[in-house]
């Protein structure tokens, strides 16, 4: 039995990340898990989701099954506003489990496992979007992330990687000061231009619609309760290419960004998951996408790239997350770092 702490997680990521482990090691995985649960949705059970009994506690805890082929287990987490107010954000744990005998495999601290496994499902769509191998003449060096937790640090960290021609990053948040710390953090960690702002002052906004005409990849990591991402301000020309990727808003009273110009081209939203697009993000519901407007990333493959991209070369896709992608990394990672236990 293995035990994977974040530090383990942390540094075999950072020593193995490459477009080549990117492209024909994790993103096949991944996608491989994908192709199971679109093939049998039962393999994700229904999360529960309930509030703490304790008293003077204010969690909320999560629970996660998976019974998937090759990934069984659950993943468990906790998170609430004390938890927000000391920087923790939600804390917690993936345990998977030998198919075959049921005996515990391992234990992989979620801390690191839940925003990169976000950031490589984002990254299945920005490869079909833009082709890091044969990267398009008029894509701009330019990239915008909305938001500043570990999610967007993942989101960045994984696009780098894939295409190094991105050389300038804009960070916007509602807090300017943590935009500006994470800008520092973003310089440090990657060499980059980095810029910050914050979406909340007015003297901001025209400079950051201008940052994102000029981006040909944007990320949405906002838990927003109202649009922060103009859509308007996008590059409309055609020989550009632009991704938009939402991983921000999670419930259906969250929004990153106004969809309707997008259900207004007849163009298919790229998600992770119908079902769970359909239950738990707001805009999706917002511009009234049905489920049959939306083309999953197992599907991504076999789908004509018309289906998904706009007259202006935009495409937009929307991530919630599900526990198999949270397992299928698990396995991984437990099958590569980590402290084993004898005697379980």
């Amino acid at each position: 039995m293995k035990i994977v702490t974040d530090q383990n997680v942390r540094e075999f990521l950072n020593n193995s990340l490459t477009r080549d482990s990117i492209l024909n090691l994790y993103q096949p995985a991944l996608l491989s898990s994908l192709i199971d649960y679109q093939n049998n949705p039962e393999i994700v059970p229904p999360r529960t989701v309930r509030s703490t009994t304790t008293k003077n506690s204010d969690l909320t805890h999560l629970f996660m099954p998976c019974v998937a082929p090759e990934a069984t287990g659950v993943k468990f987490i906790s998170g609430g506003p004390s938890n927000s107010k000391k920087g923790l954000g939600f804390q917690g744990f993936i345990a998977t489990v030998d198919k075959f005998d049921g005996t515990l495999a391992g234990v992989v601290n979620a801390k690191t496992v839940t925003p990169f496994r976000t950031a490589l499902a984002s990254s299945i769509g920005l490869v079909k979007a833009i082709d890091p191998l044969n990267v398009p003449e008029a894509m701009t060096s330019d990239l915008t992330v909305f938001g500043v937790g570990p999610q967007a640090y993942w989101h960045v960290k994984l696009t780098l990687i894939l295409f190094p021609n991105i050389t300038s990053i804009t960070v916007v948040n509602r807090s300017y000061e943590k935009a500006q710390q994470f800008a520092e953090e973003l310089k440090k960690d990657f060499g980059v231009t980095v810029n910050a702002y914050s979406y909340q002052d007015a003297a901001h906004m025209e400079t950051v619609n201008q940052k994102l005409s000029e981006s040909s990849v944007v990320f949405g990591c906002l838990p927003s309760t109202s649009p922060a991402i103009e859509f308007s301000a996008l590059n409309k020309d055609p020989k550009v290419p632009v991704f938009v990727s939402l991983i921000g808003s999670y419930k259906p009273t969250m929004r990153e960004l106004d969809l309707s110009a997008l259900k207004a081209s007849g163009k298919k939203l790229v998600v992770d998951t119908a079902e769970g697009v359909a239950e738990e993000a707001g805009e999706v519901a917002d511009a009234g996408f049905a489920r049959s407007q939306m083309v999953e990333l197992a599907q991504l493959s076999n789908t004509n790239r018309q289906v998904f991209t706009t007259a202006e070369n935009i495409v937009v896709q929307k991530i919630v997350g599900m526990s198999i992608m949270d397992l299928v990394v698990a396995k991984m990672l437990i099958g590569s770092t980590g402290t084993t236990f004898d005697g379980f």
